[in-house]
């Protein structure tokens, strides 16, 4: 049996029917490396070059590096997506940048880590675990006001990175799932969030607190 937990965990073999975003980059682990310039490591054998869709699936090399441009000038990014039967990834390395909404989805039951940054933008995230656990290990930076981050799947995400708010009123907006702010694990928040439950209005100002 997997374990969902497990950072050495596999994944499932056999065919995955988990739908590619049409244009997704798909990590192959082909490469001779774990680093994201590496083109073997992409279906195609063409590495991402900006705005791209991320699809991660397989169970080759999953403890990757985006060496992809850099903290000033980060790799933007619009969805970053593990398959249903994809082994636990951690995803590390220079910080991605949305190029719009950026979602985050998973369509296992296996935890999913993002261990880099996500750089200042203007643009919402949207997480999505269908089943298991999509933990932020990484810290979000954002200018966005309401629904900073919306949580929309009835898996669980868990928090564990500095949440760098610079809005009046940032938003945390849970519509489905599980939300953890995981200060024991070095969590933590700059500025006031407007928390929403559901689709109901914003129901309170939350101040989290070592």
């Amino acid at each position: 049996p997997v374990d969902p937990e497990d950072p050495d965990d596999p994944g499932e073999t056999g065919g995955d029917d988990t739908p590619v975003p049409l244009g997704a980059k798909v990590w192959s682990g082909g490469g001779e490396d774990n680093t994201w310039s590496a083109a073997a490591n992409w279906g195609g054998g063409v590495a991402p070059i900006s705005a791209e869709s991320l699809f991660f699936t397989g169970s080759a090399r999953r403890a990757t590096t985006n060496d992809l441009k850099s903290a000033a000038d980060p790799l933007t990014v619009s969805a970053l997506t593990f398959a249903r039967k994809a082994g636990a990834f951690t995803l590390s390395g220079n910080p991605v940048k949305p190029s719009t909404t950026l979602t985050i989805s998973s369509h296992g039951s296996r935890t999913q880590a993002i261990a880099l940054d996500i750089a200042d933008s203007a643009f919402s995230t949207l997480w999505q675990p269908e089943s298991g656990l999509l933990a932020m290990k990484g810290a979000i930076t954002s200018s966005r006001g309401a629904d900073t981050l919306i949580q929309d799947a009835r898996g669980a995400l868990v928090l564990q990175g500095s949440l760098n708010f610079t809005a009046a009123a940032p938003g945390l907006h849970v519509r489905n799932g599980t939300v953890v702010v995981d200060l024991a694990a070095g969590a933590s928040v700059t500025n006031t969030i407007r928390l929403t439950l559901g689709n109901s209005q914003a129901i309170t100002d939350a101040k989290l607190d070592e």
